[in-house]
Order: structure tokens, then C-alpha cells, then sequence
């Protein structure tokens, strides 16, 4: 088994409160999974207001592409009345 060299690094009080402050905020966020156009293997995780273009690396067929989170997104179907 490897050992990671983690358990070693310290993190300064700074960057406890950076991340601190982020947890926090992406908390309340709501996101979505972006899959893989080839194999459909989720590739990211984003907030569900978010535009700016991906570059993902697929770990299942490994391809690699520019996603626009616009272009790739989930219809949820309705649901018949009645």
C-alpha cells in the first residue's frame, strides 16, 4: 500500500480559513454532473450557473474535450397531467 506524504504538510491558518469559507459557501450551491459525450461516464461536477467552457479528461475512454456546460445539459422531461 502507499503512504501518502500528506499527513505531513502543514496547512497554514490561512488556507483553514480559505477552504473554511468556501465549504461554506458552496454549500448552499446547487450542481450538476457533466457527462462524457462518448461513454456517458461523469466527467464534472458544476454549479448549475455555471457557463464558462470545461476542458474534462474522461477516466473511463479517456478522451479529452472542451465541454460548453451550455450545450450539455439535462432536459428533465414533463410529467403527463392527469
Amino acid at each position: 500500500m502507499r503512504m501518502s506524504n500528506n499527513s505531513q504538510r502543514v496547512i497554514s491558518e490561512e488556507t483553514k480559513r480559505k477552504l473554511q469559507l468556501s465549504w461554506l459557501e458552496a454549500r448552499g450551491m446547487k450542481f450538476r454532473n457533466i457527462r462524457c459525450p462518448i461513454c456517458n461516464y461523469v466527467v464534472a461536477k458544476i454549479p448549475v450557473n455555471q457557463k464558462e467552457m470545461l476542458y474534462v479528461k474522461c477516466q473511463k475512454c479517456k478522451e479529452e474535450n472542451y465541454l460548453s456546460p451550455i450545450y450539455f445539459r439535462t432536459v428533465k422531461k414533463l410529467q403527463p397531467i392527469g
